[in-house]
């Protein structure tokens, strides 16, 4: 009886550890791609950009202290998403049942797959998760943590708000016998508040601002409507252009065609011997190229969507050749790992997995699409389900904003957050359709006491 009971008390752990211990021994310590060693190296220095979310860079240069490298990142991000999960999960089932489903979960593919590399799309996944479950606890210390979960995930996407307040307004924790309609303002209340925090928190820490938006977003745009419009003289061009300085002096048009200018982003446009534009450094260059990109949007507004329009199927993998979902052993770049100090050498088991990951990225299984249109019926059978709802809204919604927010290129990574909602939906979509007797609301909002086994879920 004590053996059966002890069992039963730790079994949940030991299953979740044994599917972090292998996420953690393929990945260890930590794929780095030029995102992830720009972060590292400002950490190190301290001077903190705003190109990436500068809490990221302050809390990697706090674990670097005690242990260089991006090990504790890895650490981190895998945990909390580990912990994150679990408890979401937890809320549908019993402790057995969801370490069981939250270690499938994890070791799924295209859900792991962007968690071995050091990037804040990664972190934001883990934070969401956490900041999911605190929400829906019925205990204050998590529901605190919850909201301060939510005001690093605000720091560290420009666009998380689309994520945040869908969230806060369908799980708000406060008020519960209030009208519907005031709960829901008091969410959207707290979810534009935790965001305009998180945004605070961000212009605190940084120290360089780098202009991102003028140099990723506005720059490409601008570049892809002038290479895609009809045919422009030089003259044409400098007027749509105004005070931004062009490298090239004649035959703009054509020069920015021969770039391909409609799936080129800043490197080729603004930086190297071909470029068109000089990168944005300061604040009079990064107004001028916003005021041409918005000139190009009100002239061009046909081009300017078309461009748009590509730019989202880019994501959601309409191309000939989808996003690779992940970094692989060998496949990171040394030169680059050499710039903060880092030399790699992958063990048998690492290069094992590799191989057979490598065989995989380019099935459907990877395709966004498929997670996207998945994703609608999902969020239409699980309407009843506040949790599940506010989780695929939020996530479609992220999506959908790439229309306008997408840098350009194809990354997986851009989908990762769209994906594990809808990996999540579908279990407790089999959760719900495995029951055969009617239940309550989610668990998340009983006590402590009466979360030891859940109730099934009505759907």
């Amino acid at each position: 009886m004590v053996i059966r009971q002890t069992v039963q008390r730790f079994a949940p752990a030991a299953i979740l550890a044994a599917a972090w211990g292998l996420l953690i021994g393929f990945a260890w310590p930590g794929f780095m791609t030029w995102d992830s060693v720009n972060q590292l190296s400002q950490a190190r220095s301290g001077n903190y950009g705003n190109w990436h979310p500068p809490i990221m860079a302050w809390l990697w240069s706090v674990l670097d202290a005690r242990l260089a490298g991006p090990g504790l990142m890895l650490i981190l991000q895998t945990g909390l998403f580990m912990i994150g999960l679990y408890a979401v999960i937890r809320r549908y089932a019993p402790r057995m049942q969801a370490s069981a489903i939250a270690a499938v979960v994890l070791l799924f593919p295209p859900v792991f797959g962007p968690l071995l590399a050091i990037w804040k799309d990664s972190l934001m996944a883990a934070l969401l998760l956490c900041g999911v479950a605190g929400l829906t606890s019925a205990a204050r210390a998590p529901r605190l943590l919850a909201w301060l979960a939510l005001v690093v995930v605000a720091a560290l996407r420009h666009n998380a708000p689309i994520l945040v307040v869908p969230l806060t307004i369908l799980l708000v924790p406060y008020a519960p016998r209030w009208p519907s309609w005031r709960r829901r303002a008091l969410g959207a209340g707290l979810g534009l508040g935790v965001s305009l925090a998180g945004m605070l928190v961000s212009r605190a820490l940084t120290r360089v601002d780098e202009h991102p938006f003028a140099n990723m977003i506005a720059m490409p745009d601008l570049a892809s409507v002038i290479a895609s419009a009809d045919p422009m003289s030089d003259a044409e061009v400098r007027t749509l252009v105004e005070d931004v300085h062009l490298v090239v002096a004649t035959d703009i048009q054509a020069h920015l065609r021969s770039l391909d200018a409609t799936q080129a982003d800043y490197t080729s446009l603004g930086l190297g011997d071909q470029r068109v534009f000089d990168l944005v450094t300061t604040d009079a260059q990064s107004s001028a190229m916003v005021r041409a990109w918005r000139r190009a949007m009100l002239e061009h507004p046909g081009t300017y969507l078309a461009h748009r329009e590509r730019r989202l199927l880019d994501v959601l993998g309409f191309t000939r050749t989808r996003p690779l979902p992940y970094i692989l052993p060998r496949g990171e770049s040394a030169n680059l790992l050499a710039m903060v100090g880092e030399v790699r050498s992958y063990s048998r088991f690492q290069l094992t997995i590799g191989r057979w990951l490598g065989k995989i990225n380019r099935t459907i299984v990877f395709w966004p699409t498929l997670y996207a249109v998945l994703g609608i019926g999902l969020l239409v059978i699980l309407w009843r389900d506040p949790l599940q709802r506010g989780l695929l809204i939020g996530a479609l919604g992220y999506e959908l904003a790439l229309v306008f927010l997408s840098p350009g290129g194809q990354e997986y990574r851009y989908s990762h957050w769209m994906v594990t909602c809808v990996v999540i939906a579908t279990v407790v979509r089999f959760l719900g359709v495995a029951r055969t007797r009617p239940g309550p609301a989610p668990v998340g909002w009983m006590s402590a006491d009466e979360t030891k086994e859940t109730a099934p879920l009505s759907c």
